[in-house]
C-alpha cells in the first residue's frame, strides 16, 4: 500500500511539473497570436496591420521587433503612438498594440505573398509569425519620363513630355497631371487637360514651363505625379538646370549704366545743394 502511495504521488508530482512546462509554452504562445488575417496591399501604397502584444510574466520584458526576409522592393516598419520602433519594454501583465507597415512597390508582379515577422524577447524566447498579403491591382498607375535633366536659361520656357501607364486591371478616368514647379516658375500648358485610360492602356501628357527672367542660376526640380479619385501614381522629379542669360546681365547693367549717367548730370546741372 505504502508503495502504491509513493508510485502516486511521484506521478501526481510528474503531473504538476508537466502542466507548469506547459503552461509556460502557452503563455509566450498567446503573448504573440499567429496572424491568419488576410491583408490587401496595393502597388505604390504601403499597408499596415496591427498584432496585439502582451506580457503575461510577472516582470517586465523588452522585446525586439524583426521582419524576416522581405520581397525584393518591399520596406517594412513597425510603429508605436506615431513613432518609428525596433523594440518595446512591457510591464508584467500589461500590453501593447503594435502597428506594422509595408511599403509595396509600384511595380511589383507578387500577387500573394506571406512576410515573415519575428518577436525575440529579452530572455531569448522568440516567436515567429506569418502575415498574408493579397495584391489588389484593381487602381494602379504609374508614369516616368525619359528626360533625367534638362539645361534652360532663365527666361526660356521648357516643353516636357510625361508618360502615364494603367498597371491595373480596371479602367481609370478623369485622370489629371499633378505639377509643382519652383517658386515664380509658371505652368502655362498642359496637354491633354485630362485622360481615360483603359488597363495596360499608356499616353502621354505635354506641359509647358516657363521660368521667371529673374531666377538665379542653379538647380531646381519639378515634381509630377498623376491622380483620380481611386488612385494616385508615384512622384517623378525632373531637375532644372538654370543658367543667367548674358541678354539679362546687359540689360541689367545698361539700367545700371543709364541711370548713373542720369545721376552724374542732374549734379553737374544743378550742382550740390
Amino acid at each position: 500500500m505504502k508503495t502504491n502511495t509513493t508510485i502516486f504521488s511521484v506521478l501526481f508530482l510528474l503531473t504538476l511539473v508537466f502542466s507548469f512546462m506547459q503552461k509556460d509554452i502557452q503563455v509566450f504562445a498567446s503573448e504573440v497570436p499567429s496572424i491568419t488575417s488576410n491583408y490587401e496591399m496595393v502597388p505604390g501604397e504601403s499597408t499596415n496591420a496591427r498584432i496585439s502584444l502582451e506580457n503575461m510574466d510577472t516582470v517586465p520584458h523588452t522585446y525586439t521587433l524583426n521582419f524576416g526576409q522581405l520581397p525584393e522592393g518591399f520596406n517594412g516598419y513597425f510603429s508605436l503612438d506615431g513613432k518609428v520602433i525596433n523594440s518595446i519594454t512591457i510591464s508584467a501583465s500589461q500590453k501593447n498594440l503594435i502597428n506594422f507597415f509595408i511599403d509595396v512597390p509600384l511595380n511589383t508582379s507578387a500577387t500573394n505573398m506571406s512576410i515573415p515577422l519575428e518577436i525575440i524577447r529579452d530572455d531569448g524566447v522568440k516567436e515567429s509569425l506569418s502575415v498574408s498579403f493579397t495584391l489588389n491591382p484593381n487602381y494602379a498607375l504609374s508614369i516616368s519620363s525619359s528626360i533625367q535633366s534638362i539645361k534652360a536659361i532663365n527666361g526660356d520656357s521648357i516643353m516636357l513630355e510625361i508618360g502615364v501607364t494603367n498597371t491595373g486591371n480596371k479602367d481609370l478616368t478623369d485622370l489629371s497631371l499633378q505639377v509643382d514647379p519652383p517658386y515664380k516658375w509658371i505652368v502655362e500648358n498642359v496637354d491633354p487637360t485630362n485622360l481615360t485610360l483603359k488597363p495596360g492602356e499608356n499616353s502621354l501628357y505635354k506641359l509647358k514651363v516657363t521660368i521667371p527672367t529673374s531666377g538665379q542660376a542653379g538647380q531646381y526640380p519639378i515634381n509630377i505625379s498623376c491622380t483620380n479619385s481611386d488612385v494616385t501614381s508615384n512622384s517623378i522629379s525632373i531637375p532644372v538646370n538654370v543658367s543667367t542669360s548674358v541678354n539679362y546681365f546687359w540689360w541689367i547693367t545698361g539700367i545700371i549704366g543709364v541711370l548713373l549717367i542720369f545721376t552724374i548730370l542732374y549734379f553737374k546741372k544743378h550742382g550740390r545743394r
